[in-house]
């Protein structure tokens, strides 16, 4: 079977236009994934922070909102719940910190505040990475809840996603150099 002879310029063309498209969808894939699997991280402390938000309203006390089984934040994937008064102090918690008081980042409680909840990566000690979700309460008893948990789980399937989306692109870059090779 004898190829149709294209132009060195035609061939050139195809080639950027090839391995242009094959880049950019991979990197839209593999976006469009990892924001998927981060996202879908707050789903348990959504739920958590705003039933807490929901029962502070109604006067209950923080640390019955928090409960009485203290969670390891490095070890555990199971989420943990903070309370916090209306003014941002600390009223209770059920995470294991270490010695540290669980204090979110500048501008948590400010967000929160202004638009009722605010979701974030918290990196409360180096290396420990949560997902986490502040709601605000404003009502008759003010305060904030925050649910967190651990997210080395998500972080490895990010990884995991990453190292497939690198050799699918790799491999199509290969059959992309094969196929002008062949053609030239």
């Amino acid at each position: 079977m004898r190829l149709p002879n294209f132009t060195k310029s035609a061939i050139n063309q195809a080639g950027i236009l090839y391995f242009t498209l094959t880049l950019g969808l991979t990197a839209l894939i593999f976006v469009s994934v990892q924001q998927s699997l981060r996202q879908s991280a707050n789903d348990p402390q959504i739920q958590l922070a705003e039933d807490g938000a929901a029962a502070m309203a109604k006067g209950t006390a923080p640390a019955d909102i928090v409960g009485d089984q203290p969670v390891d934040v490095v070890a555990s994937l199971k989420p943990i719940v903070i309370t916090y008064r209306g003014d941002g102090g600390l009223a209770a918690f059920n995470g294991e910190f270490g010695s540290a008081k669980p204090v979110p980042p500048d501008g948590a409680f400010a967000y929160a505040r202004a638009h009722g909840q605010n979701r974030f990566t918290w990196e409360p000690a180096p290396g420990l990475r949560l997902a986490t979700v502040l709601v605000y309460n404003g009502g008759e008893h003010p305060g904030y809840v925050l649910a967190a948990r651990n997210l080395r789980e998500i972080e490895l399937r990010e990884d995991q996603t990453q190292n497939y989306a690198l050799a699918v692109l790799a491999a199509l870059l290969i059959v992309g150099i094969f196929v002008l090779v062949v053609i030239k």
